[in-house]
């Protein structure tokens, strides 16, 4: 929270709210993965063999198999060398086999809609419910399907306007994915007089987990990742950090 109103009032530029550099919040999460950070696509390095060329097999997805109708649009597209290795490709032409704009081609006679593998496979099968198709469908298409970081975020799990705004040539998530002790240096590094009691708190909250033993981690690290001993040294430095007085702790296991 300190982190998010630090940027509301001091980046640039300067967009004025916190919740717009929060995922949990619809006016700060990533637009395209809802603020999971990840979504689930095709897993390209199952999918291609970039050793081969597509008249060799180098797509592995069975709609792609040499002689299918999938092999024979992307043959006729008039896109590619199809004896040449995809590990050779140009980035255009990388990015024409994965997300090429559909278009009409003459397969034998017929006109057919060419689409990049990985928009197709998208289209077909990840934006609607497995389910719904048949288990022979279904087992073919669940192996090329994982998780991965989101196209538009990569990761960050905010929307582009949140990552746009800086602060000393960062954005809110390069800061959340420092280490501690290299934070407090960046932070130490912030000096509009408008931004000092945030970054004075935000310096004292750093130091105590640095103190603690905690100065390897990362304010983006899941809280699920975290060890038992971790997740209680966190929440150790909470109570630290605490106002109240004349409060008694009680540890129920020994602790350096």
């Amino acid at each position: 929270p300190i982190m998010r109103t630090l940027f509301a009032n001091g980046g640039q530029p300067n967009l004025g709210h916190g919740y717009l550099f929060s995922f949990n919040n619809p006016q700060g999460m990533c637009p395209t993965c809802n603020g999971l950070g990840q979504m689930m696509g095709m897993n390209l390095e199952l999918t291609f063999d970039y050793s081969k060329s597509i008249n060799e097999g180098a797509i592995r997805f069975g709609e792609y198999k040499v002689n299918s109708w999938g092999w024979k649009l992307l043959t006729h597209s008039g896109l590619f060398d199809n004896d040449k290795k995809l590990a050779d490709y140009t980035d255009k032409e990388m990015n024409d086999l994965l997300h090429g704009e559909p278009f009409k081609v003459d397969v034998g006679g017929f006109k057919l809609k060419y689409e990049g593998v990985v928009d197709q496979f998208t289209r077909k099968y990840i934006k609607r419910d497995l389910k719904t198709l048949g288990e022979r469908t279904q087992k073919s298409v669940e192996p090329y399907i994982t998780m991965g970081p989101c196209e538009t975020c990569h990761g960050a799990r905010l929307s582009p306007q949140a990552l746009a705004s800086k602060i000393n040539g960062f954005n809110i998530a390069q800061f959340s994915s420092m280490q501690i002790d290299e934070l407090l240096a960046e932070v130490s590094n912030i000096t509009q007089p408008e931004v000092k009691p945030l970054v004075d708190m935000l310096k004292i909250r750093l130091q105590s987990l640095i103190d603690i033993g905690l100065d390897y981690l990362s304010l983006d690290r899941v809280t699920d990742t975290l060890s038992g001993g971790e997740s209680q040294r966190v929440k150790l430095v909470k109570y630290l950090n605490g106002t109240l007085s004349d409060v008694m702790y009680i540890f129920d296991e020994p602790s350096v």
